[in-house]
């Protein structure tokens, strides 16, 4: 177990020595010459150009307004409104809902009670091994193929089909707890379940949630979302052993499945689509 400290630490010190400061920061705090250095050298020379001109324009007010008012100041009206101002109130309920969808469809429980609902099953445990790397590998591989269709395909679809799938999946799941179904079918159903998780969820709720909000309110409103997905996620995994004892596993495993697919109806009805949006022009944006 003390290996699993390493990787951190490379990624730690990786950080430290290679990773750019975010020019839309520094540009925010009046570093221009250090925010063009930084995207001349993650962008390339023709983004870049492009990029520094809008990063100019959005920022050469914001001296002024600081000197308006204090900071904390600002900080606190700037929360306060992302609850109360019109024209950000929709888009901050959009970023909350889409970050309490993904781990609502149940993700931590196939995460973390793979081996219970396998051993439900019927699986012998030298095969729950087997079956958790399969799983991981799954999620691995599937977010690069996101990554691949996320800017061909849009937000709206990946999300649809990825919660249709998992309902799908979760569907298939309670109803072979329910009648006792063979341990293969819940293999096959939980592989499933995480490539559709991964294909859509798992990486596109960081991307909206970071392509929705204004300039001005971006880092509360990542934080708000991304606060309600990680108690969700502890909400999940917490309640599931007692919703087995309340409803069955099957009963269980069908909330998880109703979810899915209230997830896909909000999608659908609610959700714009935010592929090539320009982070500089989310102001702009329509809902």
């Amino acid at each position: 177990m003390g290996l699993g400290c390493i990787p951190p630490l490379i990624i730690i010190f990786g950080a430290l020595c290679c990773m750019y400061e975010s020019p839309r920061w520094l540009a925010a705090v009046g570093r221009l010459p250090e925010a063009e250095e930084a995207c001349w050298n993650l962008l390339g020379p023709v983004e870049a150009k492009s990029t520094i001109e809008r990063l100019g324009a959005t920022t050469l007010e914001m001296p002024k307004q600081k000197e308006l008012r204090s900071y904390m100041q600002t900080a606190i009206m700037s929360w306060v409104q992302l609850l109360t101002l019109p024209s950000v109130r929709f888009v901050t309920f959009l970023g909350v809902s889409v970050s309490f969808f993904c781990q609502a469809q149940g993700i931590e429980t196939v995460l973390y009670y793979s081996n219970d609902i396998l051993q439900e099953a019927g699986i012998k445990k030298n095969q729950m091994l087997f079956a958790t790397m399969l799983l991981g590998c799954a999620k691995t591989v599937t977010i690069f193929v996101s990554g691949y269709f996320v800017d061909r395909c849009g937000r709206r679809p990946l999300l649809m089909l990825s919660s249709s799938g998992m309902g799908a999946c979760m569907g298939t799941l309670a109803i072979a707890a329910l009648v006792k179904l063979s341990g293969g079918l819940h293999v096959a159903a939980m592989f499933l379940y995480m490539v559709f998780f991964s294909l859509g969820y798992g990486p596109i709720v960081y991307i909206f949630n970071g392509e929705i909000f204004p300039q001005d309110f971006r880092s509360q409103g990542m934080s708000f979302a991304m606060g309600v997905n990680r108690i969700t996620s502890a909400m999940v995994a917490t309640f599931f052993p007692a919703m087995k004892v309340w409803m069955t596993e099957a009963g269980a495993l069908g909330v998880y499945a109703g979810i899915s697919l209230a997830a896909t109806l909000f999608v659908a009805a609610l959700v714009p689509e935010t592929q090539g949006t320009v982070l500089e022009d989310a102001d702009m944006l329509q809902f």
